[in-house]
Order: structure tokens, then sequence, then C-alpha cells
């Protein structure tokens, strides 16, 4: 009995040993996750804000894309005296919706002095002219515009096509980065429910 009495003891200082082992190795485990979790979390915002700016920027592409368009329209339009307020309303509209592009996600240092320059000639062609400039020379007033709108329609559509890729660069890392995470969080829980059913199991061993 004695015998068994010792060797009872010597089992319980080691499943003891073992539990607390296992604890440790719990609760680092446990540390890591959280971790790994802060940091995909604080990724995912920032990808969140990312993305949004960048949809902001394709949007605002297509819009300042189209706003060229329709006053390109008005001003081919020929033998209509109010089409040159018509044109400067459309000015007016453009300027803010490029002006909401400057600086932009997705849009290069280079992209922004083209748009910069054209507000800048479109504001002086309008603020220049006058009703009977407009009146008697309309086809120098649409050659001026066909020349600046074109140049930055052709600018614009290279500015949404970036925009465009790096947003599916940003999403692709994204879900990349998304799935990694998964790994690495599938891993230290399968370690973690492994170890806590050897705990389980040492702790009944060493109850017994």
């Amino acid at each position: 009995l004695q015998a068994t009495i010792e060797q009872s003891k010597s089992t319980i200082t080691e499943k003891e040993d073992e539990v607390a082992t296992l604890g440790t190795h719990i609760s680092a485990k446990e540390k890591e996750l959280e971790e790994a979790t802060a940091v995909r979390q604080a990724a995912n915002d920032d990808f969140v804000a990312a993305e949004k700016e960048l949809v902001t920027s394709v949007g605002n592409c297509e819009r300042a894309a189209q706003a060229l368009a329709k006053g390109l329209s008005l001003m081919q339009i020929k033998g209509k005296l109010r089409i040159p307020k018509k044109v400067k309303r459309e000015i007016a509209a453009l300027k803010a919706t490029v002006n909401a592009l400057i600086g932009a996600a997705g849009i290069d240092a280079e992209s922004t002095k083209k748009l910069k320059s054209f507000i800048q000639q479109t504001e002086a062609q309008s603020e220049g002219s006058n009703d009977d400039l407009n009146l008697h020379q309309p086809q120098a007033k649409q050659v001026a515009y066909e020349s600046s709108s074109g140049g930055i329609v052709t600018a614009i559509e290279e500015m949404q096509g970036k925009a465009e890729d790096t947003l599916s660069d940003l999403r692709k890392k994204e879900m990349e980065a998304t799935h990694s995470y998964e790994m690495v969080k599938g891993a230290l829980e399968g370690e973690i429910k492994n170890s806590e059913d050897k705990l389980s199991t040492a702790k009944s061993s060493n109850g017994a």
C-alpha cells in the first residue's frame, strides 16, 4: 500500500506539472490568436476605407467623362444663341466633378496636374468669353473646347483604368490576407482544442 501511495504521489506531481504546462501553452496560443485577429481586423478596416475611396474615384471618373461628353455635344450644336450659356453651366458642373478627382485615391500626381491644368483652361475660356465672341466666333470656341476636353477625356479614362486596376489588386490582396488569416486561425484553434482535451484528461487522471 505504501508503494502504491508513493506511486500515486509521483503521478499526481507529474499530472500537476502537465496541467501547468498545458495551461501555459493554451494561454500563449489564445494570446497569439487574439493578436492575429486584431491585426487582421485593423487590416480589414484599412481595406474597407481604401476600397470606399477607390470606388468613389472610379465613379467620379465616370461622371467627369460623361459631363465632358455632354458639354462637347452642346458645343457641336450650331445655330443656337444660348449654347454658350449652357456650355458655361456644363463647365461649372464639370469643374466640381473634376475637383473631386484631385487628390483622390488611385489618382497620381501627374494626373492631378493634368486635372488642375484643364480646370484653369476651361475657367479662362469661360471667364474670358462674351456673348458677341461666342456668337460671331462659335467655331473658335468649339475648337478650343474640343481640344482641351478631348485630351482630358483620355486622361480621365486612363485615371479610371488605373483606379479600377488598383481596386482589383486591393481586393485580391484582401482576399489572400483573409485566407491566410483563416489558415492561421484554424491551426491555432486546433492546437488550443487539442491542448484543452489533454488538459481535461490530465485533470481527470489527477483527480482519480
